[in-house]
């Protein structure tokens, strides 16, 4: 009775879902296209027992021997055997491991028992190991923690982390979706299953399937529990879809005995079998028997991305040519019978397709003053770090580098970038823009996604979650940043047309602010962080109609220059929860110089 009562239950949910989603997206979708990608910005905080501050203040979260409240770290000395003799250290100078042993070994007396990872950075960071008497021998923490790499650093950690159980299970992070802090969160997630659902019904089944990847992050195992959860809770059944670079590299060279090495050498992800055992043991079972990929696959209705890097996700599907597995993917998704979706890396990835014989190339690293200074390249990201143990190669640690072959290739136009308003990456897409000629990009905030469908004569993108998406028409030569700029809240659509290039933008109803009178005055430069937005929103709703700004930044300096263009609109405006405001806009030009 209780098992018939609890899918009851879900029925109910899930109709409920279904009819939400599809009375708020009748609203505002585009007539002629069905959504089936679903792009968000990254900072989908999620109120779990690991993160406890994205929880409303009136939650407590229920205690559980089950539920894993923190990661745990202690230095043993097993762990430092393993450091001292690991062939997977990115250092450029030998001494560098010896003396890493030893500062660890020192700081293990101040560490007997296992700490969170905040303690453990922390204590890190302060100790320090005395070679002898004299000052000038010292080994600081923090002097040590500024030159590790990211590789190093969490590979150092992964051999630190302290497996949690119950009675023989694995604990694991338990998540409260519905009391996350931010609802843009909830509709986000929501809404990509409401998107799943719609596939579901019209295959007959009353609960859409939907698989979640963890390719883009170096450890895949870490956050496997938490979209399981998540995707349960918006009203799906789920599954984990166990893909990722290091499986597929054991696949494809019939290395499944050896995967735990490839993981180590290509990640620097270690000892995953002792901290998460069952997944392990599921993975290794799909490395034997890869066939059963294909079968998750054709059984889904939904898949979702996490984020992290998406050159991992990318090199998951595409390790040369493209997988037979992302090619079933996309069959799926134009005939309708499948959805795809991610946030940050896990959207980044989803670049690619072609139109009018041009492919879409895919944003991989980078920031936007190095991409003034330096260009982009056309190859993959270095590590983050690098700078740290001299493994960059030939780019700068920050370089602008992007596939020119693109990712996942399931839209065909729209370079999509992440993180966006809050990491000032307007200029290093729009450099990107103009050095590949992509016509049309797309820059998604954090805690806001974009819903894209495509017929066979447009692509329609739609707004959703708390802040703006940022979309850019190159226009001019490849020997200059320059182009409209739009920015969409909730609601807001834009319609990219196929044959001729041109968008057409729709505003959502809302409020209207008239222009402020009153000249505004902009002393910042516009890098970094989230000045553009800043200052885009100051001249939007000004009375001005020009505005020009520098990057205030050394040797050398770049002027941004706006002009409201003759077709420039103001849109709604949103009062966010910090009580700021954004208006949505269109048609600003910008050029750099």
């Amino acid at each position: 009775m209780g098992v018939i009562s609890s899918l009851y239950l879900k029925i109910i949910f899930l109709i409920t879902l279904i009819c939400w989603y599809t009375n708020w997206a009748a609203e505002t979708k585009a007539e002629t296209v069905e959504f089936k990608v679903l792009a968000a910005g990254g900072a989908l905080k999620t109120c779990s027992s690991l993160s406890r501050s994205n929880c409303r203040d009136d939650f407590d979260i229920p205690k559980s021997s089950q539920t894993k409240a923190s990661e745990l770290f202690l230095v043993t000395d097993k762990a430092l055997e393993n450091i001292r003799t690991s062939q997977y250290w990115r250092f450029d100078k030998a001494d560098k491991q010896r003396y890493l042993v030893f500062f660890l070994e020192s700081l293990k007396a101040e560490l007997p028992e296992a700490v969170s990872r905040r303690k453990f950075t922390n204590a890190f960071r302060d100790h320090i190991a005395r070679l002898s008497d004299k000052k000038d021998q010292e080994i600081k923490g923090e002097d040590i923690y500024q030159s590790l790499s990211d590789f190093n650093w969490y590979m150092m950690m992964d051999y630190f982390q302290v497996p949690q159980f119950h009675n023989g299970i694995r604990k694991q992070e338990a998540v409260y979706l519905v009391q996350s802090k931010r609802e843009a969160t909830t509709d986000i997630f929501k809404t990509f299953v409401g998107m799943a659902a719609i596939v579901s019904i019209n295959k007959g089944r009353d609960i859409p399937n939907v698989l979640v990847m963890t390719s883009s992050a170096r450890d895949p195992f870490d956050a496997v529990d938490f979209y399981l959860q998540v995707m349960s809770q918006a009203g799906a059944t789920t599954q984990w879809l166990p893909l990722d670079k290091s499986l597929r590299i054991a696949i494809d060279t019939d290395r499944c005995n050896d995967l735990e090495n490839i993981r180590a050498k290509e990640s620097g992800s270690v000892e995953r079998d002792r901290v998460f055992p069952d997944l392990v043991d599921y993975q290794q079972k799909f490395c034997v028997e890869p066939e059963r990929l294909k079968q998750l696959v054709a059984n889904a209705d939904g898949i979702f991305i996490n984020g992290g890097d998406q050159s991992l996700t990318r090199a998951a599907f595409i390790p040369g040519e493209e997988s037979d597995l992302l090619k079933l993917i996309r069959k799926r998704i134009q005939a309708n019978q499948l959805v795809i979706g991610g946030t940050s890396a896990g959207a980044a990835v989803q670049s690619g397709g072609q139109i009018n014989g041009y492919t879409i190339p895919m944003i991989a690293s980078g920031d936007s003053y190095s991409a003034l200074v330096n260009g982009a390249f056309a190859q993959s990201p270095p590590d983050e770090g690098c700078q740290k143990n001299n493994s960059c190669g030939s780019v700068p640690h920050n370089a602008l580098t992007y596939q020119e072959k693109g990712g996942l290739g399931v839209i065909t136009t729209g370079v999509i970038d992440t993180h966006f308003s809050e990491r000032g990456r307007q200029v290093r897409l729009m450099k990107l823009a103009q050095v590949t000629s992509a016509s049309l990009s797309v820059g998604v905030d954090e805690t806001t996604a974009v819903q894209i469908g495509e017929s066979e004569k447009e692509v329609a993108y739609q707004v959703i979650g708390q802040h703006g998406v940022w979309f850019f028409e190159t226009e001019g030569s490849r020997d200059k940043v320059e182009g409209l700029g739009h920015f969409l809240l909730q609601g807001d659509e834009l319609v990219f047309q196929k044959d001729t290039g041109k968008v057409a933008i729709r505003f959502a109803e809302g409020t209207k602010l008239k222009p402020s009178i009153e000249r505004f005055k902009w002393k910042e430069g516009i890098l970094p962080y989230d000045q553009f937005r800043r200052f885009t929103q100051k001249l939007i709703n000004s009375d001005d109609t020009n505005g020009e700004v520098t990057t205030r930044t050394d040797k050398p300096r770049f002027d941004v220059k706006f002009q409201k263009s003759k077709e420039f609109k103001i849109g709604q405006t949103r009062t966010l929860p910090s009580g700021h405001t954004l208006t949505s806009f269109s048609n600003l030009r910008i050029w750099i110089e």
